[in-house]
């Protein structure tokens, strides 16, 4: 969202953020828009669920390919987001808990990973 940019630049910016295993390319759509396509599907799952990701401080919306996209007509409705909960005393650090929490904000996507393996308290 925000400023648009270059194809070079936005090529170079992701391959540096990615690191993705297999080949991909970029496509501009104008109006602010890229399509992504992935080799792998490890990195497609990879990119929609392991943001935020960002370039030259302004947040990229990453979302699957919708059919008969029209960029021009395309409106921004709903938006990923992360939310952090500093100072969360630690006996909250319960999954179900988190995804209570959550449900209240919005849809839930994940709750970190970390937290939904490890016991409250317990260093790795």
């Amino acid at each position: 969202m925000g400023r648009s940019h270059t194809l070079n630049f936005m090529l170079s910016k992701l391959t540096q953020k990615w690191s993705l295993i297999g080949h991909w390319q970029l496509t501009d759509l104008g109006d602010g828009y890229f399509v992504a396509r992935f080799q792998m599907k490890e990195d497609l799952d990879y990119v929609l669920t392991s943001g935020p990701w960002v370039i030259a401080n302004q947040y990229l919306m990453v979302q699957r390919w919708k059919s008969n996209f029209v960029p021009s007509e395309e409106s921004i409705h709903s938006m990923l987001i992360w939310v952090r909960l500093s100072k969360l005393p630690m006996e909250w650090m319960d999954s179900n808990l988190l995804w209570n929490i959550g449900g209240m904000l919005g849809r839930m996507c994940k709750v970190d990973p970390i937290i939904e393996t490890q016991a409250p308290g317990r260093c790795s």
